[in-house]
């Protein structure tokens, strides 16, 4: 009697990630989002610095991009299942939008003011990556969303770096609002991008 041995499993692939086509899209809008809210952030504390010299502010202004997450996240993250993922993105990136355009096209609004467009925006943020979140296992499997999962957050992290450089060298040649308005215009960019996601 002969027995025949199972075959292994082909080994995945980061090639096979990116052989999905939805999972380039939310790669390259993951790579919009984190560039544009790092823009925000860096531009708002460089905008509240000129205008107050206060560090305290400075901080405060920065800790408001990170802060009203916890808030949004204990309240509002239940959402991310309840709605249709995509228009739960695409939403949630353009309402991300809304302070980097406004404070870049009106840079002499009260700091408070400032303060609180961003906390606002910070609060639904968990919302929406919670809609990413349930979309990855839905286009990848088994060991695919394991890698997938990897990709995202090396985009994440690498962004976050990228953004650091590249807001310096604008804000070299540039004043501060011209960060917010790209800020702005980067999350727009990023929302339309999620419109390649399927319904």
């Amino acid at each position: 009697m002969t027995t025949t041995a199972a075959l292994p499993a082909p080994r995945t692939t980061y090639r096979s990630v990116f052989a999905s086509g939805q999972f380039r899209v939310l790669c390259g809008s993951m790579f919009l989002y984190v560039l544009g809210f790092e823009f925000e952030i860096l531009g708002l504390s460089v905008l509240v610095y000129a205008q107050t010299r206060s560090a305290f502010l400075v901080a405060l202004a920065f800790a408001m991009g990170f802060g009203p997450q916890v808030i949004g996240g204990a309240l509002f993250s239940s959402l991310a299942d309840r709605l249709p993922p995509r228009a739960v993105i695409t939403g949630g990136m353009l309402l991300r939008a809304v302070p980097g355009v406004l404070i870049g096209l009106a840079p002499w609004l009260p700091i408070a003011v400032m303060l609180v467009l961003v906390a606002l925006a910070a609060m639904i943020t968990p919302v929406f990556n919670g809609a990413v979140s349930r979309l990855v296992p839905e286009m990848l499997d088994g060991d695919r969303y394991v890698l997938g999962r990897s990709v995202l957050s090396v985009i994440a992290a690498g962004t976050q770096i990228l953004s650091l450089g590249l807001a310096g060298a604008i804000l070299a040649v540039l004043p501060a609002r011209w960060l917010l308005l790209s800020a702005g215009g980067t999350l727009v960019l990023a929302a339309f991008a999620r419109l390649g996601l399927r319904p």
